[in-house]
């Protein structure tokens, strides 16, 4: 059950990915099913046991709301009171809150940080090839996506291991 679920997740996330590369547009159609899974789960998981869900408490998904938003919307707003309107757009924020139902607060900053390195380092070096300018915008909505899939498959594993290495 627990691969049919993140196989429609990720079946969700792939067209998020990939649209935001070419349009830097992410649709709130897919924006709304992924909250629909992350929502109907973390309903479900308080009646049903859902052995790979019951750890997390049915406010972990709200939590999981308010804390990276809040760091995203604050940028948001950053970036429209430097009249920068295509810094980061709002569909960014919708994408990761729709995830953050679905992954749970730890998940979900994990998914964030993925998505911040991973797109700098990757638009560092297209710029550096020549490919894009300084001047491009990042469809952060495709690293976020990525972020949100490696959180998933394996984000509970490399969080314990990083912990392991402060814990001497």
């Amino acid at each position: 059950m627990e691969y049919v679920i993140h196989a429609l997740f990720f079946a969700l996330l792939v067209p998020v990915a990939v649209i935001d590369a070419r349009s830097l547009r992410i649709p709130n159609p897919l924006c709304a099913a992924i909250a629909a899974l992350g929502g109907g789960l973390t309903v479900c998981a308080q009646f049903i046991v859902l052995p790979f869900f019951s750890d997390r408490a049915w406010y972990d998904g709200l939590t999981a709301l308010v804390v990276p938003l809040f760091f995203f919307i604050v940028g948001f707003a950053v970036a429209r009171l430097k009249r920068v309107d295509e810094a980061l757009g709002f569909g960014d924020v919708k994408l990761l809150a729709a995830i953050a139902l679905y992954l749970g607060l730890q998940l979900t900053l994990f998914a964030a940080f993925v998505a911040v390195v991973a797109g700098s380092i990757i638009q560092l070096a297209l710029i550096a090839f020549g490919v894009r300018s300084r001047e491009d915008l990042v469809p952060l909505g495709t690293y976020i996506a990525v972020g949100a899939a490696l959180a998933a498959l394996f984000g509970d594993t490399l969080i314990g291991w990083y912990f392991g290495l402060l814990v001497v």
